[in-house]
């Protein structure tokens, strides 16, 4: 892992302590690995759209001008739900064109990473919708998913703290 912010390494520390001890839980006892699967999903899924949010508040931050960084805080907090690829897309765009297309350049549609962000959003829809019926999402499914997500939290942080 590439992140260099404090903040989102931090958090993506705890998804990273959670799966692990959820791991060794599972262990002992299989039908709790699929509950906790399901709720580490969920945990993810919250992580990665707060440091998204995060990343276009500091974003707002390098502007220097504190009505601009309060809108835009505001804005993204109030707007930014279920970070799928298309609202990644489209939260870059509002930025600039060129934001988007480097966001798509180095993610690329079909990649990985965007059939794990795609996976943990309908794993939650699934959850939510179907309830206890769907627990077949195992710890190592869901640890797969977040090492795959990770790369979409790299090119994020490069394109909005590091080289805006």
């Amino acid at each position: 892992m590439n992140i260099k912010d404090k903040y989102i390494s931090a958090k993506c520390n705890e998804i990273d302590s959670l799966l692990k001890q959820a791991k060794i839980w599972t262990e002992v006892d299989p039908k709790l690995g699929a509950h906790l699967a399901t709720y580490a999903n969920v945990i993810m899924l919250g992580v990665l759209e707060d440091c998204i949010e995060y990343m276009v508040r500091e974003r707002a931050k390098k502007s220097g001008d504190p009505e601009i960084e309060n809108y835009v805080s505001r804005h993204i907090s109030q707007s930014f739900r279920n970070p799928s690829y298309s609202n990644i897309c489209n939260v870059l765009g509002q930025f600039s064109s060129k934001y988007k297309s480097e966001f798509q350049i180095r993610i690329k549609h079909d990649s990985s990473a965007v059939e794990a962000l795609n996976s943990i959003l309908e794993n939650k829809t699934n959850s939510a919708h179907l309830g206890l019926s769907n627990l077949n999402l195992s710890i190592d499914d869901a640890n797969g998913y977040f090492l795959r997500v990770i790369p979409i939290l790299e090119v994020l942080e490069d394109l909005l703290i590091i080289n805006p």
